[in-house]
């Protein structure tokens, strides 16, 4: 049987659950076991047959491949349930899903589905190529037969150690496999990207490249941390989109020591453009949202949102002829939404939604005459996931949208600022936190956007400036009249470090 990529047809209508021959090769391991739980349980799909055979010899090192395989719980050898036993599968499977091995010919609609860990073919240890050539992520993907773009596709951040990148590996692919069958009832696109490929290394060369990053970023934890400052960049937002390059930010008055200025959101009112932002005081270990005038000093900007909690990430919307703020209060848990007052200094707390939920970096606005909600959540891979909800109205009810999480991508998910709107066209900024938290800004097109189906197209990245006096990372991107509103970083050189 031809074996394709799923199409996407032009309805998001769902189709019944899955049913899936599973090929495990001769054990079940931890993480398949989950994986086939995860499944089960949502009513995504249904393995209805589960097939041992024999599996291919592995061409990995043998010490290290023990030595890295035995740390890694998640390859450790587990019972079959009771009530999955080895059976002939029936006549009427959608997909033949192959953990190991090579399984018997089998007719299915969709073919035969594989799980691709990183840049590494069938049988080598996974990750070995990314970390002995320093990457800084490592994506995950369920390939459709020898198709060259996978059905589903999620990019994880590499950790300190070859294992511990496995793990965060092993214990990624339940939520992958979710999220391509979620997307295939729908009849929603894969992933458009093809994945990347590196060469082949050595072992040896990847526990130097761990040694070494491992001393670099234990020495930076301890004698670096974050200050973060706000500038404002002389940009239009034509040239934002077409590529154009990022002149020298006007800097604001930089933070007092001790202080950091972080996640400028403009806010209109009768007197100018007014900054709400995060203030974050290094002696209380918490921020909260502070309101600085036209041309003012954000030193001295008086405190207008304080719950008592870190409070960041003030998002700004207008509606119904008032503006509110939607901050992040993720230690609290929920949405909160405040209005504004007769002045940017005063605001009532009207509505706690999405109880219990610890949304990071909200979002919101408008669109198609439905209100959207774009955020990461603390509980659920924070700089790597982006979920999303979708109501008539700011006050809700907010209902999760059927792909969550619509992007799994630590390089781009978490939200960076407000989405823009322009030219018919919603772009939607995001952070890179790859290469460490808010080290660049992602500027997504947004492709699709409905109950059933999320897409985008990264469009430019944007880094800060070798020469600005804050080169260390690039935060949020807001616009204002004449320009671009963004946070920047340096790494100032401290005992306490983070």
């Amino acid at each position: 049987m031809s074996e394709t990529l799923l199409a996407a047809p032009g309805t998001a209508a769902v189709a019944p659950p899955l049913r899936l021959a599973v090929v495990i090769g001769p054990l079940l391991r931890r993480w398949q076991l989950d994986a086939l739980r995860a499944l089960a349980g949502t009513g995504e799909a249904v393995p209805v047959a589960l097939l041992a055979t024999a599996a291919p010899p592995r061409p990995w090192p043998g010490h290290y491949a023990a030595v890295v395989g035995a740390a890694c719980r998640g390859l450790d050898p587990v019972e079959i349930p009771g009530d999955w036993v080895a059976l002939p599968p029936p006549a009427d499977i959608d997909a033949v899903l192959v953990f190991e091995g090579e399984p018997p010919a089998l007719p299915a609609l969709l073919g035969r589905w594989r799980l691709r860990f990183g840049a590494a073919p069938p049988g080598e240890l996974p990750g070995l190529r990314e970390l002995a050539r320093g990457s800084r992520s490592i994506t995950l993907a369920l390939q459709a037969g020898d198709h060259p773009l996978p059905l589903h596709a999620a990019t994880i951040k590499t950790r300190r150690s070859h294992h511990l990148t496995l793990e965060a590996l092993l214990e990624a692919a339940p939520a992958l496999l979710l999220g391509a069958c979620r997307r295939i009832r729908r009849g929603v696109a894969g992933d458009t990207r093809p994945l990347p490929a590196l060469p082949a290394a050595e072992p040896a060369r990847a526990m130097l490249g761990q040694a070494r990053r491992q001393a670099v970023a234990a020495a930076d934890r301890l004698l670096r941390r974050d200050v973060w400052s706000i500038g404002v960049v002389p940009l239009g937002v034509d040239a934002l989109i077409a590529g154009a390059p990022l002149p020298p930010p006007r800097w604001l008055p930089p933070p007092r020591r001790g202080r950091f200025h972080a996640d400028p959101f403009p806010l209109e009112a009768a007197d100018g453009t007014h900054l709400l932002f995060e203030m974050w005081d290094e002696a209380a270990q918490r921020g909260w949202i502070a309101c600085a005038p036209p041309d003012g000093d954000p030193a001295a900007a008086p405190a207008v949102l304080d719950l008592g909690c870190h409070m960041s990430y003030p998002a700004v919307f207008r509606w119904q002829g008032a503006t509110w703020c939607a901050p992040e209060v993720s230690a609290l848990g929920g949405l909160r939404l405040f209005r504004m007052g007769a002045t940017p200094l005063d605001w009532t707390a009207v509505a706690t939604l999405l109880e219990g939920v610890p949304l990071l970096d909200p979002t919101l606005f408008v669109h198609a005459g439905r209100w959207w909600l774009l955020a990461a959540r603390a509980d659920a891979a924070p700089d790597t996931d982006l979920h999303a909800w979708h109501a008539p109205c700011p006050l809700g009810p907010w209902v999760p949208h059927g792909l969550n999480p619509v992007v799994s991508d630590v390089r781009a998910a978490r939200p960076a600022g407000a989405v823009l709107r322009h030219a018919g066209t919603l772009y939607r900024p995001g952070q890179d936190c790859a290469a460490g938290y808010g080290a660049a800004v992602v500027l997504h097109r947004i492709l699709r956007l409905e109950p059933e189906a999320y897409s985008e197209v990264a469009v430019r990245r944007l880094e800060p400036g070798a020469d600005w006096p804050w080169p260390d990372g690039l935060h949020t991107l807001n616009l204002i009249p004449g320009g671009l509103l963004i946070d920047a970083k340096r790494r100032v050189l401290t005992l306490r470090g983070r």
